[in-house]
This record gives C-alpha cells, structure tokens and sequence, in this order.
C-alpha cells in the first residue's frame, strides 16, 4: 500500500526539465532507511529492504522490489528543494525540501500546491530517511 502511495504522489505530479543537473550533492543511489506516508503511517520494513532512489544528472529513479518508475527532477541546492516530474507530461508538481548531512538524506515530499516548509511528519506530506547506498 505504501509503495502505492509513494507511486500516486508521484503520478500526480509533472514537471519537464532539461538534462543537466543544477545539483551535484544529491547524485548517487540511496537507501530509504525510515518513512512515513503521507497518511502518517511508518512504512513497513519489507518494503523499505528493498526501497532505493537514485538521483543520475536530471533523472530520478525509484526502485523497490518489482516497482521501478523513471522520471526527472530539479533541486536547488542554495534553497534544499526539490521538484520531481512522473513521466506522461502531467502538469502538477512533487515539491520537497530536503537536508543531507554527510551521508544522511531526509527528504520530504508533497503532491500538494504548497511545498513543506519543515522536515517533520504532516498530513500529506511523505518523510523520507536515506544512506548513500
């Protein structure tokens, strides 16, 4: 249920970006170590085994168990936000802010109009924790 969710927040989004990155500090593959659904429900360990995000120049890929799903993002590393587009040319966005500290990735993302302004747990928004896998 939760990779659904993960997946319709993304579906609901849309974004076209060019192919070069405005973020270095992001790139690499990651592990999703913790999360929280924007219902306010942990995630379940098992999917969170098998769960990765790779950031690769504008490409956002993400990988858990047989879900893989492709699609570009922006992130303004000035600003820590980020703005991720599913593929099929939707015309809303997945905005988030994020915080990396080291190795250490907490990203928070919303399908709605606002973008998260704090990287706490919130109605409709997903907490995600990460290591660079």
């Amino acid at each position: 249920m939760y990779r659904i969710t993960f997946l319709v927040l993304l579906c609901t989004c849309g974004l076209n970006f060019g192919a070069e990155p405005k973020t270095t500090e992001l790139q690499g593959i990651w592990k999703v170590t913790h999360g929280v659904g924007p219902d306010g429900a942990e995630l379940p360990k098992a999917a969170l085994e098998k769960a990765r995000l790779t950031f690769d120049k504008n490409l956002f890929i993400f990988q858990g168990g047989p879900i893989l799903m492709q699609t570009t993002f922006e992130a303004d590393e000035s600003r820590k936000e980020i703005d991720l587009a599913p593929p099929k040319g939707e015309v809303a966005t997945l905005r988030g802010i994020y915080r990396l500290n080291g190795n250490k990735l907490t990203l928070t993302l919303s399908a709605g109009k606002d973008r998260p302004t704090q990287l706490i747990i919130q109605p409709g928004v997903m907490v995600l924790e990460m290591i660079r896998d």
